[in-house]
């Protein structure tokens, strides 16, 4: 009798640790579900997405009114709204201070985040953008704003700096931002996020 209630014991054991195998979601699956979502979310959007070559072609701008994105690279869509500044030579530099007013709209969720600034009047988020010598970017934001608030970092999603070197003072710009490209919480649960990001300033040189 005992040794019955054993087996059966143990068969239940074997089969919740099955089913648990079975449910248990992989990072490959997450990748999966966040490509679905983002190409969702383009269609939704009716947004048009156009290759690099394309883009260089058209005088690295996009066409609003056929709410065209270029793909920059896997994973990051930009679409220019506002080059900024007629000024050729007003581009962004090593060690910069950029001000940016921003919104962040979760697209797994479906609504947008706390973090934004776009309504803020008392204080934008500001970041030091750096170029090395081998032409790496990054960015490190100052001990103000949303972003060190409420995700507690200070690192610059690289999705934001990608698009900056086709950009001039007081861009504006529109951005799907996949997980690999995007700030810690993002990379952790495999989020994208879309971004409105405006008034892309210069703090101080």
């Amino acid at each position: 009798m005992k040794k019955t209630v054993l087996a059966i014991l143990s068969f239940f054991s074997l089969l919740l640790v099955f089913q648990s195998c079975s449910k248990s979601v992989t990072y490959a699956d997450k990748l999966a579900d966040e490509k679905k979502a983002i190409d969702r979310y383009i269609k939704k959007n009716n947004i048009k997405v156009i290759s690099f070559n394309q883009f260089v072609e058209n005088d690295s701008v996009t066409h609003i009114d056929k709410n065209e994105y270029v793909e920059l690279q896997t994973g990051l869509y930009m679409q220019i709204v506002e080059r900024g500044s007629e000024n050729p030579v007003d581009t962004f530099a090593n060690r910069d201070e950029i001000t940016i007013r921003f919104s962040e709209y979760s697209i797994m969720d479906g609504y947008f985040t706390a973090v934004g600034n776009l309504d803020m009047t008392d204080f934008v988020d500001a970041f030091i953008y750096t170029i090395s010598n081998n032409n790496t970017i990054k960015g490190e934001f100052v001990d103000r704003g949303n972003m060190i608030e409420i995700y507690g970092t200070k690192t610059v999603p690289s999705g934001w700096l990608i698009p900056l070197k086709y950009l001039r003072y007081n861009a504006r710009v529109n951005l799907i931002v996949s997980s690999k490209l995007g700030h810690m919480n993002s990379l952790q649960q495999v989020y994208p996020y879309a971004y409105e990001i405006r008034r892309l300033g210069l703090s101080k040189r």
